[in-house]
Formats: C-alpha cells, structure tokens, sequence
C-alpha cells in the first residue's frame, strides 16, 4: 500500500485573509480528502481571526486538516517579523515527524532550511514571486536602513533554492530566471500558475449582472471598469486612473468599480467628472463574483520591475473564471503569452498612446461560455490539487 505523506504547511498569510483562503486552504483541503495528512500553521491578523477563526476551524476540522493559528505581529517593523519567526521554530519543532515541510514564501523557509538540515524532511520552497526584490521595488524597503535586509534574504533566496527539495515558481519567466541566475536544475523547479476555486468564482449569470447593477444604483447601458485587489505601493493608484480615462473614451456611460481592502489615505485628487464615476467597495471574498460577474472588462497592472517576472496575477483567473476581459498593464509574469494565446478575452499595452488605440478597437462583447472553459483548463482548483499531490507522492518515493 502506497505511504501518504505527512505534511507540515507553513504559512505566512493568515488562512482567515483571503489570499489564504483563496490560495492556501483550497488546496490544502483537496491534498487532505485524496489521502494527506496535513498539519497548517498560519498566522492569523487579530481583527480577521475574529470575525472568520470559527469558520476556517470547522473547515480544517472536517477536512481532516489539523490547524494551529499563531497570532501575527505588525510592529515594530523588521522585529516583529523575527519575533514572529521565533513562534513559528518553537511551534514547528513538535512536529519535526513530518515527511515534508512545505513553505509558502520565504519567511517560512527558514523553518525549512532548519528541518532539512536537523530532521532530513523534504524541503519545499514554495516561492510566490521573487518576495525581496517585491518590497524593495514597492517602496516598503526604501531607505538605507533597508539594504542590509535585501541583501540578506536575496543570500538565504540563493541557500532556498539551492537546498530544497522542490522549488515552485508561478511562472515560465520565474523558472528561466531561476535556472540562469542561480544555476538550478530544471527539473527541480514546478510550475503552476495562481489557481482559482470555481465553486466561488461561478460561471456567467445575466440575472447576477443585472441584480448587482441595480443594488448599486448603475443604470443597465453603462458600462462597468473594473479593479479588485490591493491599492499602493506596486499598485499605483494613478495607473488604474489612466486606464479608465481612456475607457471612457470608447464608453463615455461608464464607471469604476473598486473592489479593495487597502485602499491608501492619499488618494489623488481627481477632476469631479471622474470622481462622481467611481464606487469603491470593500467585499467578503466569496461576494466578489457577483461583481466581476457585472462588469465589462477587469483591470491587471503592476509596478515595472525586475519582481514582475514571478508573478501570476490571481484577480486575472478569477476575472476569466467569471467570464470577464482583462486589461493588463505592462509585462507581469507570463501573461503577455497568455494573452497572445487567447486575444478574443483581453489585451495589454505598454504606454497611454497604444492603450487608446487597443481600447477603441477591442470588442467586449466576448464569448463567456468558451472564456469558462479555457479558465477551468488553465487555472481551475483540480489542477492545483493535483500539481502538489504529484510532488507530494514523488518526494517519498
């Protein structure tokens, strides 16, 4: 009979935020009903753990999941983190039993590094994008006071991928870097794009359309720009203007529909005629379908930067799942050849010049059965499930 692995996941999202819900427990779920036996340990926001604990509880408790939530530290910057990661060590040491330790990001995978070394578990670096070069380039790391600590986590970067087991890019971009930059074998490095649980990100429903218009008071012939997720630092609010602005040239009856929890205090000032056009909301994450449901075409866009190649944008999934175009901005991952793949259901652009000249000629009007389809195919929760069974059962082989 085939051995089950026992699994000790650790994770720095909190499993009561939606990230961690979304992308996270989903999965975990999935490993657990095929036969895993699954040890989580997050860190939970106060405010968050509240309001979700007793739910993400009974989730874990009847898949068979066995949960361990520490309390997360904000403050003060820098030492709260060490603080946090001395929890995580004595934590974790309990478990030192387990086949694998699977690390979502880099702050856990120095608890992997330790129990590859003491207890000759099998060390997964799940990386989720290149995470120093991130702060830096968003501005969380500006100053001199911060280059000591990129340096630092860009050397344990180079000692996780050396010494794990399995390293786990989101993208192609990410694994060549990877494989070029740090001399990695390739046969080492998986590739999985941002998954997406379709139970929640439902298909296409004219009916949901029409109900969410009128709850938000948004005549039928308008049309709808959307943005769901973060707001500052990589997320420069000024770029999400600009591409509703030239929306609106080519539908002049529109709005912007904001979907976020992080929306910055300093938000620009805007003419009047723009800013009677935005609605801003802030949505559980099992409601945001309905509104990606309503809207004409989804926003993605992230800071230029070197950290762009390891990033698989979630919201990109989840718009498709819900049968909604997208516009990106920029190159981010690999989504510029997704797009050249399938260019019936969105398109990117560089500059503003050639943002106005795609926008006036791209037609909405996209096929949301056959955009369903190609989302289940690419992105859909069975594929994530199975891509980490795969791993699981062929590292205890």
């Amino acid at each position: 009979m085939e051995k089950m692995s026992k699994v000790l996941y650790l994770s720095y999202d909190g499993m009561t935020d939606a990230l961690g819900e979304s992308q996270v427990l989903s999965y975990l779920i999935g490993l657990s009903n095929g036969g895993h036996r699954i040890t989580l340990i997050s860190f939970e926001k106060n405010e968050a753990f509240e309001k979700k604990g007793n739910r993400i509880k009974e989730l874990c408790s009847t898949s068979n999941i066995e949960w361990i939530p520490l309390s997360y530290t904000s403050n003060p910057p820098i030492l709260s983190t060490l603080f946090d990661l001395v929890k995580l060590r004595r934590k974790a040491s309990k478990f030192k039993n387990h086949d694998i330790v699977h690390c979502r990001g880099y702050i856990t995978s120095f608890i992997g590094l330790a129990f590859k070394s003491k207890f000759k578990a099998k060390f997964i670096f799940d990386m989720r994008g290149f995470w120093a070069d991130e702060k830096l380039e968003s501005g969380h790391w500006a100053g001199k006071m911060y280059r000591p600590i990129y340096i630092f986590f860009k050397k344990k970067e180079r000692s996780f991928f050396k010494y794990s087991d399995i390293v786990v890019s989101l993208t192609e971009a990410g694994k060549k870097e990877i494989i070029n930059s740090f001399n990695i074998d390739s046969d080492k490095i998986k590739t999985i794009p941002t998954c997406v649980n379709q139970k929640i990100f439902r298909a296409f429903d004219t009916s949901v359309k029409d109900d969410l218009k009128k709850k938000l008071n948004i005549d039928p012939a308008e049309k709808i720009f959307l943005y769901s997720g973060s707001l500052g630092g990589n997320y420069d609010i000024n770029i999400l203007i600009k591409a509703f602005e030239s929306f609106l040239k080519s539908y002049p009856n529109s709005k912007l529909l904001i979907l976020t929890k992080t929306l910055e205090d300093t938000f620009p000032k805007l003419a009047p005629e723009i800013s009677k056009k935005i609605i801003i909301k802030s949505v559980a994450y099992t409601e945001v379908a309905e509104y990606l449901i309503a809207a004409d075409l989804g926003f993605v866009f992230y800071k230029t930067g070197f950290s762009t190649i390891g990033r698989y944008p979630t919201k990109l999934a989840e718009y498709w799942s819900c049968g909604l175009p997208c516009l990106v901005y920029n190159k981010i991952g690999d989504t510029q050849k997704l797009i050249d793949d399938y260019p019936e259901f969105g398109f990117y652009y560089f500059n503003e010049e050639e943002l106005d000249r795609k926008m006036n000629s791209y037609n909405l009007n996209v096929d949301k059965i056959k955009m369903r389809g190609i989302s289940t195919q690419l992105f859909s929760l069975d594929n994530g499930v199975k891509f980490y069974d795969d791993i699981y059962r062929n590292l205890l082989k």
